[in-house]
């Protein structure tokens, strides 16, 4: 109309319309391309803990985005408020949001995607990009002191005493002796010293560490398929096996369903552990399947946790026994066996122990 009638304003109106509509269709699009997203998170967290997320978004490109709205999603079990965010960015520019996240529930997730939103100042055309989903983030099972699980907290898988000097057990102290050259400064008694008015040192007892395996029974047939049972074990799996490494020094490896872990006594072989737990669940591996001795350490201490006992598997346990290795039964949410010879600890149901979010 503006050409037929030969009217300029009209052209100028029209002419500014049509650049206007092709701003909206191209450069938001071209715009929202050159905006990278970064996300940092804890990669690990103990069950109730909470972590910080920090989102950063940077313009690589040469036009600035008016405007950015940014939506992250997080799972349901690490959420506390999901992060809703708008910006602007010129040209080069970066900027950063930071939201929390709270372990209620042990297992392994992913952040994200996120959404980015973004458009021209008028609002008519809006350009939408999907980041994929972000870094992992393990939530391990929440880990107690064993009194409060009902288990003897000193020294329940204690070491086996021999006369032969393989090793000093330095959490056994005997008595004290006289100094002599090649003693550690470390263990010099000064106490003792100070009353005797000449330099002794601790006497420790003899032993040879036994190494200790778990296994833990999370089958249908052993364990049923009740939420609350299996979390009460996955927690006393892993205080049992966080408090021989870290309290009594010792090895301790674990055997779940199809998952082997040869005993170690150092954290990171801990750490690998916990993460084997943090997303262990029911499974129709058949108990009997753990006792296998295979691939057991010889003489080793082993703890069996589990809800019910059918009978091959208690013939495995005395099977077990006799041959040289030493069964403990930890009985989760059930009807305590009587075993001869073997000992047999009982675990109650109890909501304090589990945790957050169930």
């Amino acid at each position: 109309m503006a050409i037929v009638y030969a009217v300029n304003a009209m052209a100028g109106v029209a002419a500014l319309l049509i650049l206007l509509a092709a701003y909206a269709s191209r450069i938001p699009q071209a715009g929202l391309d050159w905006v990278e997203l970064e996300r940092r998170a804890p990669s690990r967290l103990f069950l109730g803990e909470s972590g910080r997320v920090v989102v950063v978004v940077n313009n690589t490109g040469r036009l600035p985005v008016t405007w950015l709205s940014i939506t992250d999603l997080v799972p349901f079990d690490l959420a506390t408020e999901p992060l809703r965010w708008v910006t602007s960015l010129a040209s080069g520019e970066s900027r950063r949001a930071e939201y929390q996240i709270v372990g209620r529930k042990r297992g392994a997730y992913r952040l994200g995607p996120s959404t980015m939103v973004s458009g021209d100042v008028f609002g008519w055309r809006p350009a939408q990009r999907s980041v994929s989903t972000g870094p992992g983030v393990i939530v391990y099972p929440r880990i107690v002191p064993l009194h409060q699980l009902g288990l003897p907290a000193i020294s329940p898988f204690p070491e086996l005493r021999t006369p032969l000097p393989l090793h000093e057990d330095p959490t056994r102290i005997v008595g004290v002796r006289p100094y002599q050259s090649s003693d550690s400064a470390r263990r010099i008694h000064w106490t003792a010293s100070a009353h005797q008015g000449s330099l002794l040192v601790t006497r420790l007892q003899y032993g040879f560490a036994r190494e200790t395996m778990v296994l833990l029974d999370l089958s249908r047939e052993g364990m049923g398929t009740r939420s609350r049972p299996i979390e009460l074990a996955v927690t006393a799996a892993a205080s049992i096996l966080h408090h021989i490494v870290t309290r009594e020094r010792l090895a301790a490896g674990l055997r779940s369903g199809a998952v082997h872990i040869d005993p170690a006594s150092d954290d990171i072989h801990l750490m690998a552990m916990l993460e084997v737990l943090a997303v262990a669940g029911a499974h129709e591996i058949p108990p009997a399947r753990l006792l296998e001795p295979v691939g057991l350490p010889y003489g080793s201490t082993l703890i069996l946790i589990t809800r019910r006992l059918a009978t091959d598997v208690i013939e495995r346990v005395h099977i077990l026994r006799r041959r040289g290795w030493r069964p403990i039964v930890v009985v989760v949410d059930g009807e305590k066996p009587e075993l001869a010879g073997i000992r047999v600890w009982e675990i109650v149901d109890d909501r304090s122990l589990v945790g957050v979010g169930l």
